[in-house]
């Protein structure tokens, strides 16, 4: 997505507009993304990660890349257990990785 408004950004995450809202407002005080009335609407925003936003993302992709590794090889240990165990340890362990 190289534009997207806050309702777009909201059905692609899978969040409500308020959760949305209240996160790329701290972006844009932040400094990573721009925002631009809407071209059909004025008063829709519309929001784009700009290059201080594009060099952040860059920085933080292989942190991003090691913790999904991470996880990866926590979850490959669940798949050998019985199933509802292995569920259960699964989820725990996504809790303890989301604290």
């Amino acid at each position: 997505m190289d534009k997207a408004t806050l309702t777009q950004l909201a059905e692609e995450s899978a969040l409500d507009l308020t959760t949305i809202s209240r996160n790329v407002k701290q972006l844009i005080e932040l400094g990573w993304v721009d925002v631009l009335p809407g071209e059909r609407d004025k008063r829709e925003k519309v929001l784009s990660l700009n290059e201080v936003g594009r060099g952040v993302i860059k920085k933080a992709m292989p942190h991003w890349r090691k913790a999904q590794k991470r996880v990866e090889a926590h979850m490959k240990q669940f798949l050998k257990m019985p199933t509802a165990e292995r569920l259960l340890e699964a989820l725990e362990t996504l809790q303890k990785v989301s604290a």
